[in-house]
């Protein structure tokens, strides 16, 4: 397939942060017996393979205090287009702490590529010790307006976490065989659009949630993939990022 990205550029390189030292709000996956945990290092290691194998081969692994100092060194440099993806349900509090002078704030406006799974994007930071909830309006700060699925009890009557409908306006879930259909911490594509034109979603939808994301935020991007950690999610994942697809795309 052939993509138009409106003019937007392709990442030039792709940050994936894991920290061993901060706290994580990451759930090891249940799977069957015989196989592998599809604990957080296995999740990267295995992204990190698919993704060399669609050809994207500038891949830096990061820390959290390297992730600050990247980060940092991209928005005093001017111009770039990056990406990173956050697997850790939480970001380090190097780089975020709930407040919209925040260093992974001003690089996702300045240009950078957020890729974001397994959690509510934005709703807690990290510490050595501890995970802290976010106080501040989290969803605005990174997609503009309160649009996330936070709804996690089951026992909800809105309760939402599968999807069995591809998303019509577009060909790429069938095209790039898309196949996660999770949509807990997904956007509410019905609330975005209230405030911004500027997103695209793909994969699954129920409702109004879609599986996977595209928001734009200054000169940059937070996507988010719908759901809890799954093989079919980091399939996906890897998926989106080879091919490039951002809020202004059209195959």
């Amino acid at each position: 397939i052939v993509t138009d990205n409106g003019g937007r550029k392709p990442i030039s390189e792709l940050y994936v942060y894991y920290d061993e030292s901060y706290r994580s709000d990451y759930r090891d996956v249940v799977v069957a017996v015989g196989a592998r945990a599809l604990d957080q290092e296995y999740y990267i290691q295995q992204l990190v393979n698919a993704l060399e194998y669609r050809g994207l081969k500038n891949i830096t692994m990061v820390n959290a205090v390297q992730l600050a100092s990247h980060l940092g060194a991209d928005v005093a440099g001017g111009p770039y287009s990056k990406g990173l993806v956050v697997i850790s349900g939480a970001l380090p509090d190097t780089v975020y702490t709930g407040n919209a002078t925040d260093t992974i704030l001003r690089w996702i406006g300045g240009g950078g590529s957020l890729y974001w799974a397994g959690n509510l994007v934005g709703a807690e930071y990290s510490t050595r010790n501890s995970i802290v909830p976010v106080t501040s309006d989290y969803q605005t700060l990174f997609l503009g307006a309160q649009c996330l699925n936070t709804i996690v009890d089951e026992g909800d009557p809105a309760y939402t976490d599968q999807a069995f409908s591809d998303i019509k306006a577009n060909g790429y879930r069938d095209d790039l065989s898309l196949m996660n259909n999770r949509v807990r911490y997904a956007v509410d594509t019905a609330k975005l659009s209230a405030k911004t034109s500027d997103y695209m979603a793909a994969g699954y939808g129920e409702k109004s949630y879609a599986s996977i994301t595209f928001v734009k935020n200054g000169d940059g991007m937070v996507c988010v993939m719908g759901g809890d950690y799954s093989n079919n999610q980091r399939s996906d994942l890897a998926q989106v990022i080879a091919a490039g697809l951002c809020y202004s795309s059209e195959e």
